[in-house]
């Protein structure tokens, strides 16, 4: 019999791993989808949510094998505890935000006691964590660009390591042929793909960095892609750069245009989990320039640079060599390599299937 399997991600942000595609190969899948967008009261909001789950929950789970929790918040509390009351196991990925604090921009799961204590019960209570590295478990505690970061449930609770399995995210491929043909007409460009919406999002993808070298490097052209437009030049507060371009948010179809188009891609984040922009950028030939935060070093490897402080003159010095002898092709083999959607779901469906038989 055909196993049956509920996923529960909040709106559309678990969509972009495609799990629920990968899962619903192999197995019959129901999926419960939370809307982040609020009318009125936002602790209304989040009961009247809650409440549909629990009554999405309660109908289904007996008919269920196995729940699947995208990303450890306030929203896999419910499944976890009508989880382990059912008998059923409850598998929980973890992306990032749900791994790491940034204190003084009150980011991440842990700024808040009550979620805190909610995350760290999930943790404790699931049957197996699902992280996309294990930075998001050990981490570390550090400083970068002025901002102290603490990363790693373990920062916070003990873990046994066969109380997690770390895979891998991943990204379409795209044929060598096409990306070969792409390397060839890349123009001596920067990208940098980010939803900026407010000053959190713009402190956390260091925009105003990038903008400072983008004027430090006027013979290149810089992209910016997911910001808005208005929020940039308020926090800024200075003239942007006469070699930028910024473009409001557009599908993933259309920013594949920027990745066969750009020589390198670059993620100056404080912390991130495991940004699917530098794999997409990769998979396309981009030359990968980041921060030693979260995911990205494993991510980059050998094939880029990784900005050991958040210095105008050492990015300044990566970009040079990324334009002047980097090679786009490493960038590839390695994310064809490592982070295919073939290599996620394989692995994927091994843990599935490993759970079933525990």
């Amino acid at each position: 019999m055909n196993k049956k399997i509920l996923i529960i991600t909040r709106t559309q942000s678990g969509m972009r791993l495609q799990d629920p595609e990968i899962i619903a190969k192999k197995y019959s899948v129901k999926m419960f989808v939370y809307s982040d967008h609020r009318r009125g009261n936002k602790w209304f909001h989040y009961l009247l949510v809650e409440c549909q789950v629990i009554v999405w929950l309660l109908k289904n789970i007996l008919r269920s094998d196995l729940i699947y929790v995208l990303f450890n918040d306030v929203h896999a509390f419910f499944p976890v505890i009508l989880g382990r009351l059912t008998g059923k196991k409850v598998l929980i990925h973890m992306g990032g935000y749900d791994g790491a604090w940034v204190p003084s921009l009150n980011y991440g799961v842990f700024d808040n006691p009550l979620r805190k204590w909610i995350v760290l019960l999930n943790a404790r209570f699931c049957h197996k964590l699902v992280p996309i590295s294990q930075y998001l478990i050990h981490g570390s505690e550090n400083h970068y660009g002025q901002r102290k970061v603490i990363a790693g449930l373990t920062r916070f609770i003990s873990l046994p390591p066969e109380k997690y399995r770390v895979i891998h995210p991943a990204t379409p491929i795209p044929a060598p042929e096409s990306v070969e043909r792409d390397l060839k007409n890349k123009e001596n460009a920067m990208l940098l793909v980010a939803k900026i919406d407010g000053p959190k999002t713009y402190a956390i993808k260091s925009i105003g960095f990038y903008l400072d070298v983008a004027k430090a490097m006027g013979k290149y052209h810089f992209y910016l892609i997911g910001a808005n437009e208005e929020v940039v030049r308020k926090i800024y507060n200075a003239e942007l750069p006469q070699n930028l371009t910024l473009i409001p948010f557009i599908p993933l179809e259309q920013i594949k245009s920027y990745y066969r188009l750009a020589k390198v891609i670059f993620v100056p984040s404080v912390t991130e989990g495991g940004p699917l922009v530098i794999l997409e950028g990769m998979a396309h030939g981009c030359i990968p320039i980041g921060t030693p935060q979260s995911a990205i070093p494993e991510m980059i490897g050998n094939t880029g640079k990784l900005l050991e402080r958040m210095d105008i003159k050492e990015a300044v010095r990566a970009i040079e060599w990324a334009m002047q002898e980097g090679d786009g092709r490493a960038a590839y083999e390695k994310c064809r390599t490592n982070f295919s959607l073939q290599r996620r779901e394989k692995e994927l469906i091994s843990l599935f299937e490993d759970m079933f038989h525990s």
